[in-house]
């Protein structure tokens, strides 16, 4: 299973609008509660947790 995590603020959105992903696979995470805040290497934003409505790009890591 993979988690995914996504940049929100549009000077990261791909020439197709998708915006930055990064994703980690579940067993390099201990929990979801005792992960560090990441952030966007573009914009420094905080990334938040993709959910399945959200229309995600490709790996960008």
């Amino acid at each position: 299973m993979v988690t995914q995590y996504c940049c929100s603020r549009d000077e990261c959105h791909t020439a197709d609008g998708k915006p930055y992903l990064l994703e980690i696979q579940q067993e390099t995470l201990m929990d979801e509660k005792n992960v560090a805040e990441m952030f966007c290497p573009i914009c420094h934003a905080p990334l938040t947790k993709c959910t399945q409505t959200k229309d995600c790009a490709g790996p960008q890591s």
